[in-house]
C-alpha cells in the first residue's frame, strides 16, 4: 500500500524536530552539526522566520512554508 501524505500546520512544540532536520541537512543535504559555533543558527535563519511568521497555509491559500518528512 502506498503511504498517504498528510499536511498539517506547524504547531508549537514542533521546534525541536524541525530544528534538528535543518541542522542535519544544512550542509547541502548532509549533516551540518558542528560546522558553525552554534548549531541553532541554521534553523534560526532558515526555519523560524517562516514557520513563526507565515504558518502553512496563509490566509490567501498560498503555501509560504512547507516541509516533507518521510517516516516508516
Amino acid at each position: 500500500m502506498t503511504p498517504v501524505a498528510r499536511v498539517r500546520p506547524f504547531r508549537p512544540g514542533d521546534e525541536p524536530v524541525v530544528g534538528e532536520i535543518y541542522v542535519r541537512t544544512a550542509d547541502s543535504g548532509a549533516d551540518a552539526t558542528g560546522l558553525l559555533a552554534d548549531d541553532d543558527i541554521w534553523p534560526a535563519i532558515f526555519a523560524w522566520p517562516y514557520v513563526q511568521r507565515h504558518p502553512l497555509p496563509s490566509a490567501d491559500g498560498t503555501c509560504s512554508f512547507g516541509m516533507r518528512l518521510l517516516s516508516d
